[in-house]
Parts: structure tokens; C-alpha cells; sequence
């Protein structure tokens, strides 16, 4: 399951239908996007975004109920996987089409 996220300080529970309540669910991660905006040609302006990746279980004909609660603290991305931020020496954007494909 994909879901967007606002912010990474976000975590998920899953419904158990054991316990009849919502569990903490730790087989789920966050990865963080960093974005180009439309005019970053001229200013170079990014955006970034986030998206969970939850693993849940389901039968054929079942129903899940996964719920994203706020933390306080935001989620702790692997060394490996910081965003790489490219700099003006690594790429330079010159512009873009009239299809908004980036030209370089």
C-alpha cells in the first residue's frame, strides 16, 4: 500500500482482528522526493514529498484498515537513503519544452 504523505513524522497501524484494535505496525517505510517546480529553471526551486510503503497481509474477498497516526518526531531515514541534492556544478536545468520535459 502507498500512501502520500505532507511530512515523514508520520507511522501506520494496522487493524488486528485478534485484538480488535489498531497495533503499531513496523514492516513499513517512508521515502523522501525531492522535486523540480515548473519554473526551476529560472530560480531553482524544489519541492519535496513524502510516501509510505505499507506491507499488509490480505486474503482474497478481506478487508484491511491501516490508520496513519502523527508523531512527534519524524521518521529516521537510513544513511544510505538520504536525498542526494543535486548542486549547480552536478546539473544545471536550462529549461523546459513545451511538453515540460526538463532540458538540460
Amino acid at each position: 500500500m502507498r500512501i502520500q504523505l505532507p511530512k515523514s513524522n508520520y507511522k501506520a497501524e494496522v487493524w488486528s482482528k485478534s485484538q480488535k484494535k489498531f497495533v503499531s505496525e513496523d514492516n513499513y517505510d517512508i521515502i523522501e522526493q525531492l522535486h523540480f517546480t515548473s519554473n526551476s529553471s529560472n530560480d531553482g526551486a524544489t519541492i519535496l514529498d513524502y510516501t509510505m510503503f505499507i506491507d499488509v497481509k490480505l486474503e482474497p474477498n478481506e478487508v484491511g484498515f491501516v490508520k496513519i497516526v502523527k508523531t512527534d518526531k519524524p521518521f529516521t531515514f537510513n544513511a544510505e537513503s538520504q536525498p542526494v541534492v543535486p548542486s549547480a556544478s552536478s546539473m544545471e536545468i536550462s529549461g523546459f519544452t513545451e511538453q515540460n520535459e526538463a532540458l538540460f
